[in-house]
């Protein structure tokens, strides 16, 4: 056996070898490092795309293929995707029958520049550099739908915006809104740890944000890793990983109370509200 075939199926071997197992690590996080930099994009950038199928990038379509059974009814929609990163998810929002329109939006110019080059010629699809909080100023709506997963722990102040987003909707149109599943003070700790995470609030506590800017509840979902090969562990490292088996199958969407986010195999909290 030639050298390159034995590093080759040192990288595939899945034995408790650990040499194997850093020099796995090592060639995927080279690998992974050098896709970044070569879509433009930064290394530090939480940003999960297409360009990286690994197990978080399959979680996150898997949300947007939830939103799309979320749309209010009738055609013509007008869509609002708060914080699209690269813009994948943007363009399949664009590509449903019933909408007309897609404004993405996004604080990366770098996400942005890679969301216009593979997604800009969507129909109805359009991309542009805006902090979230700048929103309500500069892209006012009104809109069908608005989006937004995993960017309010980002924000200084996600209440504040909170209050602003009914302000944006049609009567009757929906906000679909999804952070991390804070659901003790351990979790809290663990995400105040990263590094661009600013609003980390227990599941409780953006119920009440969300209640006291639409006056209701809305509905919770509880977004989770249900594989069809039941014996399949869910990967939540977005590196080193090769290319991901997985597809949005792989992941449900249960509608409970938010005292389910206690079993803690909740991936994401989502909420879906609507304006009178």
């Amino acid at each position: 056996m030639g050298y390159a075939s034995k590093i080759r199926k040192l990288l595939s071997w899945e034995g408790p070898s650990l040499v194997a197992s850093a020099l796995r690590y090592q060639y995927w996080h080279r690998k992974n490092q050098w896709i970044y930099l070569k879509n433009g994009l930064a290394l530090d950038n939480e940003c999960v795309g297409d360009f990286m199928p690994h197990d978080i990038y399959w979680a996150h379509r898997s949300i947007y293929d939830f939103a799309l059974q979320q749309l209010p009814d009738g055609k013509g929609l007008r869509v609002l995707d708060l914080g699209c990163g690269v813009g994948y998810g943007s363009a399949m929002l664009a590509q449903h029958d019933r909408v007309a329109s897609v404004t993405a939006l996004d604080l990366d110019p770098a996400c942005i520049r890679y969301a216009q080059r593979h997604f800009g010629d969507v129909t109805g699809l359009r991309y542009s550099a805006c902090a979230a909080e700048d929103f309500p100023n500069q892209h006012t709506g009104p809109y069908d739908f608005i989006f937004s997963s995993n960017v309010f722990e980002h924000l200084d102040d996600a209440g504040a915006l909170l209050r602003a987003i009914p302000d944006h909707l049609t009567t009757g149109g929906r906000f679909f809104f999804a952070v991390p599943p804070i659901f003790d003070e351990e979790e809290r700790a663990r995400q105040n740890a990263v590094e661009f995470h600013r609003s980390n609030h227990l599941v409780d506590e953006w119920q009440c944000h969300l209640t006291n800017a639409f006056d209701t509840a809305g509905d919770f979902y509880a977004h989770r890793y249900t594989p069809r090969q039941s014996d399949r562990p869910y990967d939540a490292t977005s590196a080193p990983l090769p290319v991901s088996d997985l597809a949005s199958d792989d992941f449900s969407f249960t509608q409970s109370g938010t005292e389910a986010q206690v079993s803690g195999d909740t991936l994401t909290a989502i909420w879906v509200l609507r304006r009178p």
